[in-house]
């Protein structure tokens, strides 16, 4: 193989003019630089040592899926635990409505038998008591998700170290242990594989580029999702202001004649 003296464009062998320049070969090609043959040696190096990393942490493969799991449940209970007890809080709210109407109901049918003081009682009573278990269940389900995010912190410390021996066991691993994931390390040898970069190191800034590029691009579809759901919001509150101060105006008229 040998490449143009002047743009570096590849030549084919036996060709006598560049294909990319039109520089004439005139036996000034050179060839391929033994810089190319020391990226191609990286290369090869660095793909044999992430394949031996990654047949060594696959075989912890269901840990490091049991972490994501147990940080990302974490996560979002710390996060959405609120939003959650707050949708609980009304789901309860809702029973207890319900069963009230319908409690006053068969109340007032069974008046007859069971005589007006007692049902006037039952009345007061019944709404209260409801509204007593609403708030009962609301707490329960706030110490159960506590509870929940502690049982999950302790056996993700028991993931942490059990991942931490592995680790130290490997001995000299030329990538942190946040970077031990089988899935980084496949991500790393598909940048090398596709010639995106020939050293590990690399290969690593580089994933770590396309997690920040995935993140933003995931917000900003994100932020748009949330802003056509707000437009959505203002053009319906919109229409219920130009429908009320059309009613208001309609009124108006009407009440002339």
């Amino acid at each position: 193989m040998a490449f143009c003296s002047n743009c570096g464009a590849e030549i084919a062998e036996g060709a006598k003019f560049c294909p990319s320049c039109g520089t004439a070969v005139n036996g000034h090609a050179v060839a391929a630089s033994a810089d190319n043959n020391v990226q191609g040696a990286e290369r090869e190096n660095s793909l044999n040592e992430l394949s031996k990393i990654y047949e060594y942490f696959d075989k912890k493969r269901s840990v490091y899926d049991e972490w994501n799991y147990v940080t990302y449940t974490i996560s979002d209970l710390s996060e959405n635990g609120k939003k959650k007890l707050i949708g609980k809080f009304y789901m309860y709210g809702g029973i207890a409505i319900i069963l009230i109407i319908v409690s006053l109901f068969l109340l007032s049918l069974l008046k007859t038998i069971i005589g007006s003081e007692i049902i006037e009682l039952l009345k007061s009573l019944i709404p209260f008591l409801l509204i007593l278990l609403s708030f009962v269940g609301l707490i329960r389900a706030s110490r159960q998700q506590k509870k929940k995010i502690r049982e999950l912190t302790a056996r993700k410390e028991v993931l942490r170290g059990e991942i931490n021996e592995y680790y130290n066991n490997y001995g000299n691993c030329p990538i942190g242990i946040e970077y031990t994931f089988p899935k980084d390390i496949e991500h790393m040898i598909d940048i090398i594989r596709s010639g995106r970069a020939t050293k590990l190191s690399d290969a690593l800034n580089m994933m770590l580029d396309d997690y920040h590029k995935q993140t933003v691009e995931e917000n900003v579809r994100v932020a748009a999702i949330n802003s056509a759901e707000a437009a959505r919001h203002a053009r319906a509150a919109a229409d219920s202001a130009s429908k009320a101060a059309r009613s208001a105006a309609d009124a108006e008229w009407n009440s002339r004649w």
